[in-house]
């Protein structure tokens, strides 16, 4: 929670700030390639500045904060969530795809061993071509497997090498200036150029000169060379053998491959507006406690919410970038809050125990102090009731305004930089707007709230959507449990 210290929340929200910001803090949306990635991680440590009070612990090294770390050894373990979250956008996949649940540090799935395989394939790669622009999205493009070859080039190609193969001469002895691929049967040989230019979306004066083909002219001639080269360095040293990468693989289509992303994979939808709706305040108005009173009569009411004890969520955190991690939350009334995010190498816990709030991640267990832990300690006491926030009793309806289809009222917190929407025609809160304090200053912070329902008498938005300048991520329940007996234990902080 270094990030943001005074968030406050509408009390009925069962909200998962801390561990959501922490998780903001490790999977902003990862625009580099292995080898950027891997400067990316050791720059951390030499941009770290002195101690702050509340700050996160020195980084540990992943092999210190993980188990069973093998590729990225001697890497600032923050560093590893983002290569993760890079991992699982260029793949379309999420951690189940090469991770047994929970338990993070087996090898069971053999997709593990394969992406071990993949990534010292891009580092092999770039390192042979003194880039950093070979990635895992390069060939995957936001699919588990890359694409193969359209279907189409198959009967074209096939009838190629059927003809080709009446004429098994060395190639270069009947074509001029042939280096990398001597001994190639010169039957087979326009049929390997046609794949050539297939795969790049390109004809043969792209790397030759027309009429004079043998010479050497064009730069792009001589990349090709390096390339085949490349790719015979993957099958002996990667795959120990024949290979199914070829050309298309990584360009499909495109003389240049991309190496990143378009837009944030792992999500079709929209990113949220970060625009503020426009408020009018046309025809009249009800008084801030007329909103508030039937916002609580929504929900369900005080007298509802004080039936419940506690409360366990279970459901999910998703960032933009795609990456996706289990998350519970653990409430006990009046003031005792525990929040989950399972990740490789034990995820990230906040809670409050009544007393003392504490965070453990990757970098180790600490106590939470100063507005860090007055933030959790409000947040805990707010999941008791349906009312709003001590610090939000000073309240002012500002107008109307219009999200999406609704038409909802805007009230100002007069003592916090918090505005809120309430929709007219249920009541409900669909959005919340705040300015936070963040590193690079104070920035906005917007949460919308979606998929109400109803549960033992009170009514809990089971999806939300946190929005701020360049990062978005969404919790989403599918499991509420209320009144289930929870050990007080669970919510102490841990020896060390």
């Amino acid at each position: 929670m270094k990030n943001y210290k005074h968030l406050v929340l509408i009390a009925v929200m069962p909200l998962t700030l801390l561990i959501a910001l922490d998780f903001q803090g490790m999977h902003v949306r990862v625009k580099a390639s292995a080898g950027t990635m891997m400067s990316g991680f050791r720059a951390q440590q030499d941009k770290a500045g002195p101690a702050r009070e509340g700050s996160q612990p020195q980084a540990k090294n992943a092999e210190e904060a993980y188990k069973n770390i093998q590729i990225f050894k001697g890497l600032p373990a923050p560093g590893v969530m983002r290569a993760m979250s890079f991992f699982t956008t260029s793949l379309g996949v999420d951690c189940n795809h090469c991770h047994v649940a929970g338990e993070f540090e087996k090898d069971d799935k053999p997709a593990k061993q394969t992406a071990r395989k993949m990534y010292e394939m891009v580092r092999l790669s770039n390192k042979f071509l003194s880039s950093n622009r070979v990635s895992c999205y390069g060939c995957h493009r936001g699919h588990a497997k890359p694409e193969p070859p359209p279907e189409a080039w198959k009967t074209e190609l096939d009838e190629m090498r059927r003809k080709g193969e009446e004429d098994q001469r060395p190639a270069e002895q009947v074509y001029k200036n042939v280096q990398t691929l001597k001994g190639l049967p010169a039957g087979r040989w326009t049929m390997l150029m046609t794949m050539f230019t297939k795969s790049l979306g390109v004809d043969c004066t792209y790397c030759h000169v027309p009429g004079e083909f043998e010479k050497d002219d064009k730069p792009a001639k001589l990349m090709a060379r390096k390339m085949l080269s490349l790719t015979g360095v993957i099958a002996r040293e990667i795959y120990k053998g024949p290979t199914s990468i070829n050309c298309y693989t990584c360009h499909q289509g495109k003389a240049q491959p991309v190496s990143f992303p378009p837009t944030p994979a792992g999500s079709s939808a929209k990113p949220a507006e970060t625009k503020p709706p426009e408020i009018t305040r046309s025809g009249p108005l009800p008084s801030a406690s007329q909103v508030i009173e039937s916002y609580q009569k929504a929900v369900g009411g005080t007298a509802a919410f004080a039936k419940l004890t506690t409360r366990v969520l279970k459901g999910s955190i998703k960032a933009d970038s795609g990456f996706t991690a289990p998350l519970e939350v653990y409430v006990k009334a009046p003031n005792k809050l525990l929040m989950v995010m399972q990740t490789p190498g034990g995820g990230a816990t906040v809670a409050f125990n009544g007393k003392t709030a504490w965070q453990k991640n990757e970098n180790g267990l600490r106590e939470m102090t100063g507005t860090e832990a007055e933030f959790l300690k409000s947040l805990a006491q707010s999941f008791a009731g349906a009312g709003l926030d001590a610090r939000l009793s000073n309240l002012e309806v500002k107008g109307k305004a219009k999200l999406g289809e609704r038409d909802t009222y805007v009230i100002d917190a007069l003592s916090a930089p918090i505005r809120m929407y309430f929709d007219i025609q249920t009541g409900l809160l669909l959005r919340q707007e705040e300015e936070v304090n963040a590193p690079e200053g104070k920035t906005k912070l917007t949460v919308e709230f979606e998929d109400y329902r109803e549960l033992d008498g009170v009514k809990i938005p089971l999806s939300r959507r946190w929005t701020r300048p360049g990062f978005s991520f969404t919790h989403k329940f599918d499991e509420i449990r209320h009144n289930v007996a929870i050990d007080d234990g669970r919510f102490e902080k841990p020896v060390q």
